[in-house]
């Protein structure tokens, strides 16, 4: 096919000093991620959000070999032929088919011949689908190694071809082209064998493996069929062509015994890409405090990674749009403020109808929120930062974080860190702030220990939000690592634009929801005890009708009388009159008089045995007190 051929396939074509850009087919994308470009016979495609080759001529419904032209745009070649030279069936360890690398031999009018290489999978009615999508990735012949007894060497080829001979020579293998540190754990205290293709880049890439497994393997052996002889730049032979010589299984076996072990040498200790970095700690003490710049106010620094967790349907989306528009506008957010920027907005559960309705309904416009819907890309996290290099938002949020971070176990410590770490290397890097929002696990669990998974979610994040519902609604508060921790605040939602409303501090708004209670219980003409204000609204945990009424009285919206004793207990008003029409006024107190003092002997007599009730003494003389170090304690309301 000709460049203009595939061009006129693409969307949003776009010409640049080199080509085109356009909207890349095999994902969706919403901001030209597809360069296209001729060079040296061949049409190049280069997606930027991290979709293969293989996965764009799929979308465009053309084969790989229809890249190759020639340089004045016409045909070069016409192919004619295409035959299947073998499909790769990689398993589960059950033995079910997850997907085949597959291998056709192409042939042109000319007589030509050339290969294609593709990764395919079926669907349930057997339809052929061309790229590997949400599939798990697993080492070739899965079922076999699995069942591997202990006492076996663990044997690894570069590719698929050479695993099947060495199965036909009576020994199991698997290649080791496309090994992943995840797979370690079939190889766990093994011996392991790893045969290189006799070329330079089969070497070093069966070296990287013997590293990669080093910390795992018993014993780790590289075995090179042909060494000695000189080594070529590419195409060497490998250990089938060397069986194919006519060596026998026993050769093999004495080549596999004769070999060195593998030794992290000088020569492999070769000094890494990205190294340790020491500091004195004397030097370490002299620098500068760190010092943070917030996105919003003492809530989400610049540079930082935060989770915003709850219970399903309580409003963790909702948040994050109030949020996205707050941000920005620049205008302040739960009684903080925002730094007015760019937002990009991942949306990968909603539909994308739904986002609009919901965006529409708050009446938010502009071109500053980003969003993204449909599929998570392959490479998600190069797509992200390639998105915020591109952008250059102040916020990116992820809704939702397991459709983003590839993790198999959420409760694994280890596993979770790891994964969390390269969204933590983005934020930092590109001074972004990334919000992830995330479900949370079972139980009325609060904080960090309310988040699905294992804790190294909470321990990774500088802030986790965290969002609740109550009998009297919703509330949000926040744990920081930096900044100032949000008290549980209550929110309110107006169902009718779908914006989030700040209602104050839970403590704050129950302790004003129970004076208002409080004041409704009492009528204006009566007096009334403390206990029987309890009695009428009830709800005294934590002692929060007996602050409400202290409050009041501070406030002046009550009134109180009395002593707070037994016998002249306090007495509660809304009405300073009615504690002065008492029948024994001088003993009323409203709590401004200073009490009067005692000159009748028996009345002092009478305090003091009252002073003793309560575990207190007025008098400095034990022999004015019988039993003195028997007297009890109560609770009294003060």
């Amino acid at each position: 096919m000709t460049l203009n051929e595939i061009v006129a396939r693409l969307k949003r074509i776009k010409q640049t000093s080199n080509g085109y850009t356009a909207l890349c087919p095999a994902h969706n994308d919403e901001k030209n991620s597809l360069s296209i470009s001729d060079a040296d016979g061949k049409i190049l495609l280069k997606c930027f959000a991290g979709c293969s080759v293989n996965d764009i001529c799929t979308a465009l419904e053309i084969k790989v070999s229809d890249l190759f032209t020639s340089t004045n745009g016409k045909p070069k070649k016409k192919e004619i032929k295409r035959e299947l030279v073998c499909a790769y069936d990689y398993q589960d360890q059950d033995g079910e088919s997850l997907y085949q690398n597959v291998k056709e031999k192409i042939t042109f009018d000319d007589g030509a011949t050339d290969k294609d290489f593709y990764a395919r999978r079926f669907d349930k009615k057997g339809k052929e689908i061309r790229n590997l999508d949400g599939i798990l990735r697993v080492p070739y012949r899965l079922p076999e190694l699995a069942k591997l007894p202990a006492n076996y060497a663990f044997i690894m080829t570069e590719g698929e071809k050479d695993a099947d001979k060495l199965k036909e020579n009576g020994l199991i293998a698997t290649n080791h082209k496309n090994w992943k540190p995840e797979f370690n754990y079939l190889l766990k205290g093994k011996d392991v064998v790893i045969f290189a293709d006799h070329d330079k880049p089969g070497i070093e890439l069966a070296k990287k493996t013997a590293r990669m497994i080093f910390p795992d393997a018993k014993a780790v052996k590289i075995v090179d069929c042909f060494e000695g002889e000189p080594i070529p730049e590419k195409h060497g032979r490998d250990v089938s062509g060397w069986l194919e010589l006519g060596h026998t299984k026993d050769e093999l076996l004495k080549i596999i015994q004769n070999a060195q072990n593998f030794d992290l040498s000088e020569n492999e200790k070769t000094k890494p890409e990205i190294q340790f970095k020491f500091t004195a700690l004397d030097d370490l003490l002299s620098e500068p405090e760190e010092s943070h710049s917030y996105l919003w106010e003492n809530t989400l620094i610049f540079g930082g990674l935060s989770i915003c967790s709850a219970k399903p349907k309580v409003g963790k989306s909702t948040l994050a749009r109030n949020l996205a528009v707050s941000v920005t506008q620049g205008s302040d957010f739960l009684g903080r403020a925002t730094h007015k920027g760019k937002v990009i907005y991942l949306c990968l559960e909603e539909k994308r109808s739904e986002i609009a309705k919901l965006f529409r309904l708050m009446n938010a416009t502009g071109k500053d929120i980003l969003i993204h819907t449909g599929a998570t890309p392959e490479n998600v996290l190069r797509a992200l930062e390639f998105a915020i290099v591109e952008i250059e938002p102040v916020l990116a949020i992820i809704d939702p974080l397991s459709r983003a971070l590839r993790v198999n176990d959420y409760n694994d410590y280890a596993s979770m860190a790891r994964g969390l770490e390269p969204f933590i290397d983005i934020a930092r890097k590109t001074n972004v702030h990334i919000i992830a929002l995330h479900h949370e696990g079972k139980g009325g669990r609060d904080g960090g220990d309310a988040l699905l998974g294992s804790t190294a979610l909470f321990g990774a994040v500088d802030c986790h939000i965290q969002l609740k519902k109550r009998d009297k609604g919703r509330t949000v508060s926040s744990t920081q690592r930096y900044g100032v921790d949000l008290a549980e605040t209550v929110i309110e939602l107006d169902a009718d634009t779908g914006i989030i409303a700040e209602k104050g501090d839970l403590q704050t708004f129950i302790m004003q929801e129970k004076q208002a209670e409080i004041l409704d219980a009492i009528t204006e003409s009566e007096r009334i005890t403390e206990g029987d204000i309890k009695e009428r609204v009830g709800g005294n945990s934590k002692g929060i009708v007996s602050k409400a009424i202290r409050a009041l009285c501070e406030d002046k919206r009550l009134f109180r009388s009395g002593e707070g004793k037994k016998n002249n207990p306090y007495l509660y008003s809304k009405n300073p009159e009615n504690l002065t029409n008492l029948e024994n006024p001088e003993s009323t107190n409203l709590g401004n008089e200073k009490p009067r003092i005692n000159t009748d002997k028996n009345e002092a007599k009478s305090n003091i045995e009252d002073s003793r009730f309560l575990g207190f003494s007025n008098s400095k003389n034990p022999e004015n007190l019988e039993n003195e170090s028997h007297a009890k304690f109560v609770d009294m309301e003060i």
